[in-house]
């Protein structure tokens, strides 16, 4: 349902981590639309959206941002023309936010490689690789923005 009213009942409590966008969140929540409502159409999922065959490399630039509205931005372009928008961007890469604001987890689209990554601010521990696939970062700011910059270029062994 979107662009419609209801209500919602629920346990509400503090948000114990950087998952959620507000200071609070709701346990067991039951949803009662208004009498209003009608149901959309499922929306394709983003992530499953082809890619151009002929693109090998491509930035991408996550910014965390804990200042007024604290919310996630992401973008995505071909080359080192930031003028040169790809999207959706949840084709090209993947992010997670892990716990109390302290870090995200990020990569790029199947088949393509990490290169070039860079935090601003810096964290002293450096970027995290621990998983195939995947790198990890320290948020620094919790106050203001964090930003991780990185390029995603095809893989040797990408078929």
């Amino acid at each position: 349902m979107r662009r419609c009213g209801l209500t919602v009942i629920g346990k509400l409590y503090y948000s114990p981590t950087g998952y959620y966008s507000a200071n609070i969140a709701i346990d067991d929540a039951k949803l009662k639309p208004n009498p209003s409502c009608h149901p959309f159409p499922i929306r394709r999922d983003p992530s499953m959206t082809a890619i151009l065959k002929e693109l090998r490399i491509y930035r991408a630039c996550i910014e965390v941002d804990y200042g007024g509205k604290s919310h996630v931005t992401v973008k995505v372009w071909k080359d080192r023309n930031p003028q040169l928008s790809l999207g959706p961007w949840q084709a090209y890469v993947d992010y997670i936010l892990t716990g109390d604001r302290d870090g995200v987890w990020f990569g790029c689209r199947k088949g393509f490689e990490m290169k070039d990554i860079s935090q601003l601010p810096k964290s002293s521990s450096g970027i995290l690789d621990l998983q195939p696939g995947m790198a990890g970062a320290s948020l620094q700011d919790f106050n203001a923005k964090n930003t991780i910059t990185f390029t995603c270029q095809t893989s040797p062994d990408a078929k």
